[in-house]
């Protein structure tokens, strides 16, 4: 049995009660218990997203590899043919629109030139349109009609197609030929006694007179596919005049 000490004794002797006293254990658990719940709040982190990443890194993929369906390359194609149509067609009828008006402004200045050179000269000028051709004529020692110059400015000249020109003298339509015989033609049956009918015929349609007047005419120049044509107009008194017009609607 153990001797109780002199503390013991004396506590015992002064009647006071006593306690055991336990002297602290060192802090292992408490360091334990942190470093544990460090170790779970790391791999939370670590985790943090996972399904969210997963998820995104799968649709990606799958994106990746099925690419495009037949019916989505088919659609795009499509709307890439419908845009490219449009857009050439576009610029076409922009080109064709471009030439026509310089065409009908040429036309115009051309016939202000020889009704100019008609009165300035004393002569009588004719205008002589076919289907492809614009002709300035006038008459020769002999009498017959020719061409005004062989290569001036009032040569003779060709309408580009696909445009195309329509003639109305004194309010009637005129039938216009297809085409005149070329230079080395006229020049081979004129020394012919028996010229062509083509060649009598030869005549000019509208008339620039020395005294300024001119045969009331209106002249259609157009192309196909426009919604409007130009009309160069000229009337008894030598006036000229040219005009966009839009084609009627049927």
């Amino acid at each position: 049995m153990a001797r109780p000490g002199p503390d013991t004794k004396c506590q015992a002797a002064s009647g006071i009660a006593t306690t055991p006293v336990h002297h602290p254990e060192p802090l292992r658990a408490p360091l334990a218990a942190v470093a544990n719940a460090s170790s779970v709040m790391a791999r939370n982190q670590a985790s943090l997203g996972r399904p969210e990443r997963v998820k995104f890194a799968a649709v990606a993929k799958r994106a990746a590899s099925g690419g495009f369906t037949l019916l989505e390359l088919a659609v795009v194609i499509l709307i890439i043919g419908v845009l490219a149509t449009f857009a050439m067609l576009s610029v076409g009828n922009r080109v064709q629109e471009d030439r026509l008006e310089n065409e009908a402004r040429r036309m115009k200045a051309l016939v202000q030139l020889a009704a100019e050179e008609a009165e300035a000269k004393g002569v009588e000028i004719g205008l002589r349109f076919t289907e492809s051709e614009f002709r300035l004529l006038v008459l020769d020692e002999d009498r017959k009609w020719a061409d005004l110059e062989k290569t001036g400015s009032l040569r003779r000249r060709q309408i580009p197609p696909p445009l195309a020109v329509s003639l109305s003298v004194d309010g009637r339509r005129v039938v216009l030929p297809a085409n005149d015989p070329s230079e080395a033609e006229l020049q081979k049956q004129a020394k012919s006694p028996s010229m062509t009918a083509a060649v009598k015929k030869m005549e000019p349609q509208v008339l620039l007179l020395s005294s300024g007047e001119l045969t009331p005419f209106a002249l259609d120049l157009g192309a196909p596919g426009l919604g409007f044509f130009y009309r160069l107009e000229g009337d008894v008194l030598g006036r000229l005049q040219l005009n966009r017009v839009a084609v009627p609607r049927e």
